[in-house]
């Protein structure tokens, strides 16, 4: 809800009336400025907080599986490669038996 200032200087007005001076103007300094409805609290902080963290952990799930992924065509890649490499020394060794 925002407090316009005429709002504010009648409740100020009405809190001088009641508490004094000094308390009235130290509750008032309590009160955020107005304009200020956007100014984000502690509990809107923790809020976001655990959203961040909920939308990290996924973050991190999902690029433990492409890890697991990768890993998986690194090691195929690799075990292809030796393939090839066995293959052709079997050749050389057939060629130069000949």
């Amino acid at each position: 809800m925002v407090i316009s200032a005429a709002q504010r200087f009648e409740l100020h007005s009405a809190l001088v009336n009641t508490l004094g001076d000094d308390v009235a103007n130290t509750l008032m300094e309590h009160l955020p400025p107005s304009g200020w409805s956007d100014v984000a609290r502690r509990d809107d902080l923790d809020h976001l907080e655990v959203r961040l963290n909920l939308r990290i952990d996924g973050l991190d799930r999902r690029l433990g599986a492409l890890e697991s992924r990768a890993k998986v065509i690194l090691s195929g890649g690799l075990a292809f490669a030796l393939a090839v490499i066995a293959i052709q020394v079997q050749i050389v060794i057939s060629i130069s038996n000949l």
